[in-house]
């Protein structure tokens, strides 16, 4: 048990009786930890649905290179940046729903994450 200083304490201490993170707390690391890896998926299909680039060895062959995206990945990276965004923007809530002690703090990288979902939403929508 650790003590810690208490102002209307008589005796100058009072017990911590918190054991850990609460439910609220594991739920928003849980949503931080869904979120990366969705944002790591996103990233692995990106590098697998673009275009491969003519090298000097395609040219001096005469290789015709395909210049297109996949356009199936690109469908399943806009659902992935759809699920993200859902799962930081209830991530965030719960974050907000738990900030009550001056110690907790608002998860950046939900925030990020929503943002970069929100981005990658709007550039598959409009391009």
């Amino acid at each position: 048990m650790r003590r810690t200083a208490k102002s209307g304490d008589t005796t100058g201490f009072t017990i911590e009786r918190r054991k850990g993170p609460d439910l609220w707390v594991q739920m928003v690391n849980w949503f931080v930890a869904t979120c990366w890896s969705l944002l790591l998926a996103v990233l692995i299909i990106v590098g697998i649905a673009k275009p491969t680039q003519e090298t000097m060895f395609d040219r001096m062959a005469h290789i015709r290179v395909d210049s297109s995206w996949n356009e199936e990945l690109l469908q399943i990276i806009f659902y992935l940046m759809v699920f993200g965004f859902l799962f930081s923007i209830t991530g965030i809530y719960l974050n907000s729903r738990r900030h009550k002690r001056r110690t907790d703090h608002y998860r950046a990288s939900l925030i990020f994450i929503s943002c970069l979902s929100l981005v990658g939403i709007f550039y598959y929508l409009f391009r």
